[in-house]
C-alpha cells in the first residue's frame, strides 16, 4: 500500500484496486492450471515439479518487474522528516 501511495499519490485506489483484481485472478486461476499440469503429467510427482516450476517463474517475474519499477521510480527522500 505505501509502494502504491507513493508511486501514484493522486490515484492510489485504483492502482490498489488492480492490484488486489490480479492477486483475486491468480488465486482463482491457480488451482485449476495445477490441477491441469497434475491430469497431464506422467505422475503426480512430474506435475508437481510442473506446477511449481510455473509458479517459480512466475515469482522471478514478478521480481525482475518489481526491480524494473524500483529502477525506475526510485525513492526521494523527503526534506524535514
Amino acid at each position: 500500500m505505501q509502494e502504491v501511495r507513493r508511486l501514484s499519490p493522486q490515484q492510489p485506489a485504483s492502482l490498489i484496486g488492480l492490484l488486489t483484481a490480479v492477486y483475486g485472478l491468480g488465486q482463482i486461476v491457480g488451482p485449476p492450471l495445477a490441477a491441469a499440469f497434475l491430469a497431464r503429467s506422467a505422475s503426480v510427482e512430474a506435475g508437481f515439479s510442473a506446477a511449481l516450476g510455473v509458479a517459480a517463474a512466475v515469482l522471478l517475474l514478478g521480481a525482475l518487474m518489481f526491480g524494473a519499477m524500483v529502477r525506475r521510480y526510485p525513492v526521494v527522500p523527503v526534506q524535514g522528516r
